[in-house]
């Protein structure tokens, strides 16, 4: 699926045609990332395969009988509530803007109904396996040192993945002590960094200066001098764990995870959590308040007499 240059006769288009329209709002006026456009496109390349197995080419064939269909067809693949809930999210925006625009009479999007999430509490590290990771002696090689350091960020900023990756030299603040970093939304936040975290990082600054071009401006690279994709890194976390022989299988988010935890833990104010985490919602932080209580039930069912 690829942008168009603006359309005109929007009531005459193809429903296809829609969604090409829509990606190029996302892009050009809503600024939307291209890991959000990449994702948005997939989700709407499988509506728009369903649409066509039942001959609608067009957007007003589609009704509430159409879209709880697809809600339908959604579950019956088994697949998990988020993973509905994000498609069912990206055409609800979609409609929703449709609806705006003139190009539907009603917001289609409302005849969908959310799956009940799922209560799973998210994974994380115990703080004593961090001392573990993060007390490993460092190497003197560069790029074992650009690895130790993505952990650290990860784990002393509580940074998503796509805010690393995205990071330049342009997002330090003086002395390196704050970073000023772009969220979801386009939504901005500082975080911070640790006094250990500072001195790695400019021992790492110093050495990608005498191996990347001046123009290069991004913080973390790949071997072959370019930034370092989302990809990237969480292979590098992936399998980081491995060489300090701690048999675990963790993401980036992990880490941020982790970050909220320990913090959460060590009596941090809630609502200075959800800041540096960039939440929107308060909500969505307090999720770290139930690990902690799960936290101290195992303590209790562990070590207590009668546990």
């Amino acid at each position: 699926m690829e942008y168009s240059d603006k359309l005109d006769g929007m009531p005459h288009l193809s429903l296809e045609n829609y969604f090409h329209e829509y990606l190029r709002i996302m892009k050009f006026e809503l600024q939307y990332s291209s890991y959000t456009l990449q994702a948005y496109r997939g989700d709407f390349e499988e509506f728009l395969s369903f649409c066509r197995k039942k001959n609608i080419t067009r957007i007003g064939d589609l009704n509430r009988s159409r879209l709880r269909e697809w809600q339908h067809e959604l579950r019956a693949r088994a697949l998990k509530s988020v993973s509905i809930s994000r498609k069912l999210s990206a055409l609800r925006s979609f409609f929703g803007t449709a609806f705006e625009n003139g190009w539907t009479a009603t917001d289609l999007g409302k005849f969908f109904t959310s799956p009940k999430k799922e209560k799973k509490l998210p994974k994380f590290l115990f703080e004593s396996e961090l001392v573990k990771i993060l007390g490993e002696p460092l190497s003197d090689e560069f790029w074992d040192l650009r690895d130790y350091l993505i952990l650290e960020f990860l784990y002393c900023t509580g940074l998503r993945v796509g805010e690393l990756a995205s990071l330049t030299l342009q997002h330090f603040g003086a002395g390196f002590e704050a970073i000023r970093v772009k969220g979801k939304g386009q939504k901005e936040r500082n975080v911070f960094l640790t006094r250990g975290c500072i001195a790695n990082l400019r021992r790492y600054l110093e050495q990608r200066a005498q191996i990347v071009d001046k123009k290069n401006d991004f913080c973390f690279i790949s071997k072959r001098k370019q930034a370092l994709s989302i990809r990237g890194i969480q292979f590098i976390v992936g399998n980081y764990l491995d060489k300090v022989g701690l048999h675990k299988k963790i993401s980036p988010h992990v880490l941020r995870h982790s970050f909220a935890t320990h913090l959460i833990n060590a009596g941090a104010d809630i609502r200075a959590v959800q800041e540096l985490l960039g939440h929107a919602s308060l909500a969505t932080t307090q999720i770290y308040t139930h690990i902690s209580k799960g936290k101290m039930r195992d303590v209790v069912k562990n070590c207590h007499p009668r546990g």
